[in-house]
Formats: structure tokens, C-alpha cells, sequence
């Protein structure tokens, strides 16, 4: 289905934003006033909307098309305190990690079940 943003409703834009706020259904619904059935069909409608397969992807693309903004989705405490690592830099740079090769896990390639044979 083709992404329509155009049509996300208010409501459904609202349960998105909490959902990307990482708020349970059943949160969402007690923050809204509304129930935790309708709240997934808010979010259900928004995903088929956006042509998304997921929630999660539902808020990629409503992040990615400005239907929502970072800076409107909430952070926890918890995401708030957390320590934010770094990625590890490219092999063969400069500033490589100290830590000994064995103890850093392997990249794993990324599988593309579409293309895949």
C-alpha cells in the first residue's frame, strides 16, 4: 500500500507519537481516555496508512516524513540516564578501540529476505 501521511488522523498521530515514546497500548489508552482496543485500531489504521509492516516502522516513516519530530517524542528516565555508546570506527582507521579483538563481537551481514534466493 502506498504511504498517504496525508490521512494519519489527530488521534492516530497521538497514539504514534506515544508508541514512539515506547508507551504499552495499554498505556497510550489511559494517557488518550480512550480504551486499549481502540488504541489498536488507531495504530493498526495509522500502520496500513503508512504502508508500514509494523509499528515500529510506522514511526520510522512517520519520523522520516516529519509526521513526527524528535523532539516531540518523549525519553524515559531510564533512556535519559543511559550511558550512549559509540560505534566501533571502520576497520583499518586510526582510532581504534582498545579493547583486544576477542572480546568485540563479529558483524554480522545484513539479510534482505527479498533478494535472498
Amino acid at each position: 500500500m502506498p504511504r498517504r501521511p496525508d490521512r494519519i488522523s489527530p488521534g492516530q498521530l497521538a497514539a504514534l507519537r506515544l508508541s514512539a515514546s515506547g508507551y504499552t497500548s495499554r498505556e497510550i489508552a489511559r494517557r488518550l481516555k480512550t480504551t486499549e482496543a481502540g488504541i489498536h485500531v488507531r495504530l493498526t489504521a495509522a500502520t496500513h496508512t503508512l504502508g508500514a509492516r509494523s509499528r515500529t516502522h510506522a514511526v520510522a516513516i512517520a519520523l522520516c516524513t516529519g509526521l513526527l519530530r524528535l523532539d516531540e517524542v518523549e525519553m524515559g528516565r531510564e533512556a535519559a540516564q543511559a550511558p550512549v555508546s559509540r560505534p566501533e570506527p571502520p576497520p583499518g582507521s586510526a582510532s581504534r578501540s582498545a579493547a583486544p579483538r576477542s572480546r568485540q563481537a563479529p558483524a554480522q551481514p545484513i539479510r534482505d529476505e527479498r533478494t535472498a534466493a
